[in-house]
């Protein structure tokens, strides 16, 4: 279902810093950012509304509109997961993680089962990551991952890289590894997205 809308040309000269700015709601579309959670929601639309997180802070986007679906064919446990019944209306449960800033504009921050929290409770959030990996020389595809109690940077290079990108990427972050590898795993679906399960096999 359609979410927000922003025009092509200032999509084009955006950068993903804290998360690719999408635009505004799309007219008869409502959105909230609720706090991370994989337990189904239920309660009613006051209620919800206090769950809803400030401006500015990163939770799973969460829409509701006549536009969007209100439930599944024979799917009892999608359903619950996925939707909000809150008797007034129902919403939808995207999966991505997101913030509002201070106008209302969202952006996206990836799928909110690739966020990452450090031990201090930090968020990273490997779709940032991926954009600013992606922008180094001699990098044509990047992420970072959680494997084995470790938060791992992994690089995509075509040829043999010395020990300046390593340093570039410890200048931002102190990971605890850092692995080059010649092909990253791309999902067959949407071959722009990374498939973290075969890294992590790799791994």
């Amino acid at each position: 279902e359609p979410i927000s809308s922003i025009s092509a040309i200032d999509l084009a000269e955006l950068h993903v810093e804290n998360g690719l700015p999408v635009g505004l709601s799309f007219h008869g579309t409502k959105i909230i950012i609720l706090p991370l959670t994989d337990n189904a929601i239920e309660c009613g639309e006051e209620e919800l509304n206090q769950m809803a997180l400030p401006p500015n802070r990163v939770g799973e986007i969460v829409v509701t509109g006549n536009h969007v679906l209100k439930q599944y064919i024979n799917n009892p446990p999608a359903e619950k997961r996925n939707k909000i019944k809150t008797g007034t209306a129902t919403w939808h449960r995207t999966g991505d993680a997101g913030f509002r800033d201070e106008n209302g504009q969202l952006f996206l921050c990836g799928r909110c089962n690739t966020l990452i929290y450090e031990n201090t409770g930090k968020l990273l959030v490997p779709f940032i990551w991926e954009s600013w990996l992606g922008n180094l020389d001699g990098v044509t595809a990047g992420t970072i991952l959680e494997h084995n109690g470790k938060i791992i940077a992994a690089a995509e290079v075509k040829k043999k890289t010395g020990g300046k990108i390593r340093e570039q990427i410890l200048s931002k972050y102190p990971f605890d590894e850092i692995i080059f590898l010649r092909h990253i795993p791309r999902d067959p679906r949407h071959f722009s997205r990374l498939d973290y399960d075969k890294l992590k096999t790799m791994l």
